[in-house]
């Protein structure tokens, strides 16, 4: 991505124009980051409610299990108990879902050895389900996961329930996937980076979103 300073940055926030229009891009086919992020929401939604069957079938059975989340990475299941969080791969000779990292001796202790004895045995009993929760997964995530603005000066990177902000290369803010709201937080890139102040409220955020422009073909 392109290197920007918090000067030029807030120029481009503070204008009338959107990004193709300032920093004097090809228009064709473009749509605005919040048009983009709306859309990742709807397909987040689907993806959400093509699991919900499999998510609830394994926590009526074990309510010790507080979520149960894909990852971006795809290989992995994530299933958390309190403040636990084990990673869930399917082994290619049984077919069962088993813990990512293994532990032994004084390790296991260390880790919950009865959460992690629980956890193989859910990975045991629903081998189906997980994997139905890890392929959905891997349709979701397969494209529309990291995308890049027309200037290349900004970018977003999709997890989960959230997506980032880049700028430049570094991340600028978080935002909540299912409201398109930004996190009041933001990484002190330009401070960090560029020995420059930033300063930007949730509505500069919201408005910076409406300006991003981005390929409409990642819709597809």
């Amino acid at each position: 991505m392109k290197s920007i300073s918090y000067t030029e940055f807030r120029k481009f926030l503070d204008s009338d124009v959107d990004e193709a229009t300032y920093f004097g891009c090809n228009k064709d086919n473009l749509i605005s980051m919040k048009k983009y992020l709306v859309n990742l929401s709807n397909r987040f939604e689907l993806c959400e409610n093509k699991i919900k069957y499999d998510r609830e079938s394994i926590k009526k059975k074990y309510k010790q299990i507080d979520l149960i989340i894909y990852s971006k990475d795809i290989r992995s299941v994530v299933v958390s108990m309190g403040k636990t969080f084990f990673s869930l791969i399917r082994d290619s000779k049984t077919g069962f879902y088993i813990p990512e990292d293994i532990f032994s001796g004084e390790e296991i202790y260390l880790y919950k050895k009865l959460k992690l004895l629980l956890i193989e045995r859910i990975g045991k009993q629903f081998s189906k389900e997980l994997s139905h929760i890890k392929n959905e997964t891997q349709k979701y995530f397969a494209k529309n996961n990291i995308i890049e603005s027309v200037s290349g000066t900004f970018g977003l990177e999709d997890f989960y329930n959230g997506a980032t902000l880049f700028c430049g290369n570094y991340e600028l803010f978080d935002i909540d996937k299912k409201t398109y709201i930004p996190y009041e937080f933001t990484f002190e890139q330009f401070a960090n980076y560029y020995k420059e102040k930033s300063e930007l409220s949730i509505k500069d955020k919201q408005k910076l979103l409406t300006k991003i422009m981005v390929p409409g073909g990642f819709l597809n």
